[in-house]
């Protein structure tokens, strides 16, 4: 299992700093098909959050374990309230319930999680010689 830690954001990094841990995974585990995927659901989230709350603290947690990828967004405070209140018909402020496998809302509204199946695989770096075969002079003689 990988798993990774944001902790403080508010609205003035969270894009960044979650931008930063998708591009890092899917570059990481060679799942870059699914970024855009995982980058709109996380932007979505984050627009809606900023719209309901522009003055809020959460931290990010996200692992890999098999072909799961889990974002759990969580506050100390009852933030994610505007969730349980959307439209279930698809609109754009909840794209992201087409997005992702599964989501789930605690109950207290201080939680929230995203799941995403990937198909990960590390790179894998193999070392490459460059050799000269034949020289100009030598081809010339």
């Amino acid at each position: 299992m990988i798993y990774f830690e944001l902790n403080d954001l508010n609205k003035e990094n969270i894009y960044r700093k979650t931008q930063s841990m998708i591009e890092y995974l899917c570059d990481k585990y060679s799942f870059g098909e699914q970024m855009g995927v995982i980058e709109m659901a996380n932007h979505t989230l984050i627009d809606q959050l900023i719209e309901k709350h522009p003055d809020f603290s959460l931290d990010v947690n996200a692992h890999l374990e098999n072909n799961t990828l889990v974002f759990n967004y969580q506050s100390t405070d009852s933030i994610f309230q505007f969730v349980d209140e959307m439209s279930t018909s698809l609109e754009e402020s909840n794209i992201w319930t087409i997005l992702t496998e599964e989501s789930t809302l605690s109950p207290d509204y201080k939680s929230f999680t995203f799941e995403f199946y990937v198909k990960p695989h590390q790179n894998i770096a193999r070392v490459s010689t460059n050799s000269v075969l034949q020289t100009k002079d030598s081809y010339l003689q």
